[in-house]
């Protein structure tokens, strides 16, 4: 088993988590894209995106490498990155996007504190794979010795975000959706993420 094989109600049952429905951010503060990410997502929007691969180049990356630039001090990017914690309980795969707590981007380093996974459409189908991944992200960062409570996670197609919250024995789902036809506020909750932590 690997982080795709979880269902919602499979993870649940698998880890004794319950899930539940809340508001994660409350008055977000709008961010403003810089010039490169607008430059990036205006020409990328043109593109053809059929797969999860197209979305995630052209529309993820950017959002996420602007997150990135605007946290240099504190904060490493990683993509395709093999997170193996827990084979015998299925946590193990890749994980499309992972934020570390650290400037150091040659190696994953704890803590990590939110992990992005894209979709190609139907984001709650995303919702048990990303939780089993945000999981692993703890007990990664509880094995080196980092134990920061809360794990970040969000399911995207690029154009519409959902973010969830892993906090001790809950995970927390955002009630709402983020777009990118209001990319002021998507990068505003993104940085909310962030904020947890540095």
């Amino acid at each position: 088993m690997s982080y795709r094989k979880f269902t919602l109600t499979s993870f649940e049952k698998a880890f004794g988590i319950t899930a539940t429905s809340t508001t994660l951010f409350v008055n977000v503060k709008p961010c403003e894209a810089d010039n490169l990410l607008s430059a990036e997502l205006a020409e990328n929007i043109i593109y053809p995106m059929f797969t999860e691969k197209a979305r995630s180049e052209y529309l993820i990356s950017p959002i996420l490498r602007f997150i990135r630039r605007k946290n240099s001090e504190n904060l490493t990017l990683f993509s395709g990155y093999e997170l193996k914690v827990d084979k015998q309980r299925g946590l193990v795969g890749y994980c499309d996007f992972l934020f570390s707590r650290s400037s150091v981007p040659i190696e994953v380093k704890a803590p990590i504190i939110c992990l992005v996974e894209a979709k190609r459409e139907n984001l709650d189908a995303g919702v048990g794979q990303c939780a089993a991944e945000m999981l692993a992200a703890r007990l990664f960062n509880q094995e080196a010795d980092n134990n920061i409570e809360i794990v970040h996670g969000a399911i995207t197609s690029g154009t519409e975000w959902l973010f969830l919250r892993l906090e001790g024995e809950t995970l927390l789902i955002d009630s709402r959706r983020y777009a990118l036809a209001n990319l002021p506020e998507l990068l505003g909750a993104l940085q909310a993420v962030i904020d947890v932590y540095i």
